[in-house]
């Protein structure tokens, strides 16, 4: 015990008491103490007790040793020096042990010594001090069994709650757990701002939201402001103000810029909260990254107004044009149309804000022009349909992509950053592509942008077809009608001749010869209307897929003998030398031998009409990669180059046509030869004759077995 232990409550022990140490100073004198010994507590403190009290050192050292010991009252007393009267005792042995852990203090007590009487009185009373003490000792132990028991109940409470505790604990660490993953798959994070300290706290997933590291950053409103996007910073600062103000809720659309130069949108929410004075203590609030969410929902506007523009015209160039225009700069800082035509890359338009920049890339686009054989770029996107992502353009695709120093310097000079190109393609044709370029916006293309680029390229790819379809059907509309004004005088011609020849031979009486020479001329006509009608009918056949032709195994020779023997007449009245080179060991072609004399009856009589008199028409046949190639020659005009693509197509000939027919033979024979699983085509020079070319295959060669019987 300390002696400021010892003084805070020894003015209430009604007896003198002294507190001593075992080595005999004395530490601690009651207010009793002091007026037992009439010496004042300056004056005993600090004192030894071998300094006041007669007895023999030895016998003061003894008793406070064995006082020490035991710890308890010790029998005997020590006298004061000069007051035999005085003596001190040791009352209760060791009070606390002292500040080294082994050095007891020691309680003696100082009273008056008594008489006899008195002493037996002494006695009287510690022998009940005895018993009470026993009696306290002994409840102290029934204390001590309780507490014990007690103690033991606490224990198992304390486990109990330790073991509910553990779970709570887990079962927080759980839903925060959950939290965070809730937060990361909504991209949402939590924040709380302290007002009084201006401390803020953010979750992990609002720095992942900001491009920061919780580990590296700590977050103040000063840090969290410079990554506000300037644009948008007074807004949200005054909007936060107003709540804070008005101790309300707040909900506001910003962007930001991450420190890698990304800008993100956010949806900011917040709401004040007061403490109990009523006044704002703090805030608290989330923020969503809602940066993908803007941009489907701009993705679909734009798609909606695209799809205005694709539907509003049928002129693909304009529509195409227009497309451009709409994504400049919604989507991308640049915007390029290129087009396929016959197997060269027109640039059809090219988009940019700012005129200087777009005149500069019209230049070169003029100056160098795009090679379709190129590796790389728009070549590429067009020659293969695969679509090209460069999320940064280096420096080295500028310097590979230039053709000189001056393109490399205007390259240079459009700023480009990031870039991608996407195929149009209709009905597995490729028919362009689409470049996206951005550059002083700083956006940076990823693979969402280019899923978006391509689906918007497929759109304007079916709009391009559409409108090259409703063309076509519109030309083939008006050829259809060309052809039926055309077939309606082919028909009436010969339907006049047969009418008129009845009329005759009814109505006058004509000797043999004269009506022997009705009868043919009347035949003739109706052969010609026929040979029409049955046109008319194959090229329907045709049209609907319902052509039927059964291949067999026949000899080309007899095919082109009996095809010249029948054209002989015609060319004869013509004045044009028929011929054929047929080698002698030629393979048998298979070939429905009816539906190939129609196709060489058609080429034949095509070459016949087209060739002037003194001409000649030559066939020949030869074996080629597996297949029979049969060639219609002539010494024509020959077609002229402009015209040639269109030979084969559907009522051209009625088109154009100088020497009357409804333009159906040589449809008619394209269709019959691919329903043979052959090809047919055209080599023709204007001016130098012309060849039809046309493949069967060899008989040999197997074929399956649905092919017996063949639909076009």
């Amino acid at each position: 015990m300390s002696p400021a232990d010892f003084r805070a409550f020894a003015h209430l022990l009604p007896e003198a008491c002294l507190l001593v140490g075992s080595g005999g100073e004395i530490l601690g004198v009651n207010p009793a103490a002091e007026r037992l010994t009439g010496r004042g507590r300056s004056e005993l403190e600090g004192a030894r007790l071998f300094d006041i009290v007669s007895d023999d050192e030895d016998d003061v050292r003894a008793y406070l040793s064995s006082a020490s010991r035991t710890r308890g009252p010790v029998s005997g007393a020590l006298t004061f020096s000069g007051d035999e009267d005085l003596a001190c005792s040791c009352l209760g042995g060791l009070v606390e042990p002292g500040a080294d852990g082994r050095s007891p203090s020691l309680l003696l007590r100082v009273k008056k010594r008594q008489s006899a009487t008195n002493r037996f009185r002494l006695l009287d009373d510690q022998i009940g001090r005895l018993t009470e003490e026993v009696r306290r000792r002994l409840a102290a132990e029934q204390e001590q069994a309780r507490l014990l028991a007690r103690e033991s109940e606490m224990r198992a409470e304390l486990e109990r709650r330790t073991t509910e505790l553990q779970r709570a604990t887990a079962t927080l660490e759980r839903s925060r757990a959950l939290l965070e993953e809730s937060q990361r798959s909504a991209h949402v994070g939590s924040w709380e701002w302290d007002l009084r300290t201006g401390a803020i706290t953010w979750s992990d997933e609002l720095y992942r939201i900001y491009g920061l590291d919780p580990d590296e950053e700590t977050i103040d409103f000063e840090r969290f402001r410079s990554m506000v996007h300037p644009q948008d910073r007074d807004r949200l600062e005054r909007t936060i103000a107003r709540a804070t103000e008005d101790a309300d809720f707040f909900a506001v659309e910003h962007r930001i810029v991450r420190p890698d130069g990304t800008v993100r949108v956010i949806q900011g929410r917040g709401r004040a909260v007061t403490g109990h004075d009523g006044s704002v203590e703090r805030m608290i609030g989330s923020g969503q990254d809602i940066t993908e969410r803007k941009r489907i929902e701009e993705r679909a506007r734009f798609l909606a107004d695209a799809g205005h523009v694709l539907t509003s015209s049928l002129d693909y160039a304009e529509t195409l044009r227009r497309v451009a225009d709409l994504t400049v700069p919604r989507i991308a800082d640049w915007a390029a149309v290129d087009v396929l035509v016959d197997g060269e890359i027109h640039r059809l338009a090219i988009v940019h804000p700012d005129p200087e920049k777009r005149a500069l890339a019209e230049e070169a686009a003029r100056r160098w022009p795009t090679d379709p054989d190129e590796r790389h770029g728009i070549a590429h996107v067009q020659r293969t349909g695969e679509p090209v992502l460069i999320a940064d353009v280096p420096e080295t695709l500028l310097e590979e992509s230039a053709k000189s120093a001056e393109h490399l310097r205007i390259l240079r000079a459009l700023g480009l950053r990031s870039a991608m190109i996407v195929p149009m393609a209709a009905r597995g044709q490729i028919l362009g592509s689409i470049a996206f370029i951005a550059a002083e916006s700083g956006r940076r293309f990823g693979e969402g942008d280019l899923a978006f680029a391509h689906e918007l390229a497929d759109r304007a790819a079916l709009a391009v077809d559409n409108a090259r379809l409703y063309k076509e059907a519109q030309e083939a509309s008006r050829a259809r009608d060309d052809m039926i004004a055309i077939v309606s005088h082919d028909l009436r011609s010969p339907l006049n001749a047969v009418l008129a020849g009845a009329s005759l031979l009814l109505e006058i009486p004509l000797p043999d010869d004269k009506r022997q020479e009705q009868h043919e001329a009347i035949k003739r006509s109706a052969q010609r209307m026929e040979s029409l009608t049955r046109d008319l009918l194959d090229i329907t056949r045709i049209e609907a897929g319902h052509l039927r032709v059964e291949p067999k195994a026949e000899d080309a020779r007899s095919l082109v003998d009996e095809a010249l023997e029948a054209a002989g007449f015609a060319a004869a009245r013509e004045g044009i030398a028929l011929s054929c080179e047929v080698p002698g060991d030629l393979p048998r072609v298979k070939a429905d031998r009816a539906r190939i004399l129609q196709v060489l009856d058609n080429l034949l009589s095509n070459s016949i009409r087209h060739t002037g008199e003194g001409g000649s028409v030559i066939v020949r046949v030869e074996a080629c990669d597996g297949d029979v190639r049969f060639q219609v020659t002539d010494t024509g005009v020959g077609v002229p180059p402009e015209l040639a693509d269109h030979i084969f197509d559907r009522y051209w000939q009625a088109q154009r046509s100088d020497h009357g027919g409804a333009g159906l033979g040589l449809p008619i024979a394209r269709g019959i030869v691919e329903a043979h699983r052959g090809r047919i085509w055209l080599e023709s020079t204007s001016g130098s004759g012309t060849t039809f070319v046309f493949s069967l295959p060899n008989a040999s060669r197997p074929l399956p077995k649905e092919n017996d019987s063949v639909l076009a």
